[in-house]
């Protein structure tokens, strides 16, 4: 059984399933046109790795009749039930029912909220290619919803909204506009129209 050939393909199947994990985790707020792609090119080194050590332990195997010959098998399976643990878990961030979803739409722009049941948000800013995803925890007490304090990252001016009434296109409509800490609206013309409000807490 040849040692070196074991541990270049456990080298290079640890490899490229870390590489595949950290591009996951990087882009897992993020969508783009391109996303199919750009999954498909990390994924493919750890396929072709995973299916290269398959073949050679295999044969490995069959002169040694030692276990130890799967070895980059077995790191690539734990590889691969780690890829399938993340994708579950980063979609169970979104189980929680929206009871507030507010947004604009400025046709090849535009952002909305999701405020969740369990007390997190969930802001989208979107472009023409893609949509970039911020979360975090929210209160609301009255008619304010105070943002947690890491709400600079969503681009936005000030971390509390307030409900108000307006008038578009001849319709009484529910929005939210940004204010400051005396509840100032901090620009007027920047605004998020309630699309769905089960409750205020």
């Amino acid at each position: 059984m040849k040692i070196s050939g074991i541990l270049t393909r456990l080298f290079l199947v640890a490899i490229s399933g870390t590489l595949f994990i950290y591009h996951l985790l990087k882009n897992a707020d993020k969508e783009s046109l391109f996303d199919n792609f750009e999954n498909g090119f990390m994924a493919l080194p750890f396929v072709i790795a995973v299916g290269w050590a398959l073949y050679k332990d295999f044969k490995t195997y069959s002169l040694s009749r030692n276990f130890y010959s799967f070895a980059s098998t077995l790191t690539g399976a734990i590889f691969i039930s780690t890829f399938f643990i993340i994708k579950i878990r980063l979609a169970g961030r979104d189980n929680s029912p929206v009871i507030i979803h507010a947004g604009y739409d400025g046709g090849s722009n535009g952002a909305w909220f999701e405020f969740r049941k369990d007390g997190t948000y969930k802001f989208a800013n979107f472009s023409g290619i893609g949509i970039d995803y911020f979360r975090g925890d929210y209160i609301i007490t009255d008619n304010v919803i105070t943002l947690g304090k890491d709400y600079k990252q969503n681009g936005l001016q000030t971390q509390f909204l307030v409900f108000r009434e307006k008038i578009i296109q001849g319709t009484t409509e529910t929005v939210l506009y940004q204010i400051d800490a005396k509840q100032n609206i901090v620009d007027s013309q920047t605004f998020f129209i309630v699309h769905k409000l089960d409750t205020i807490k």
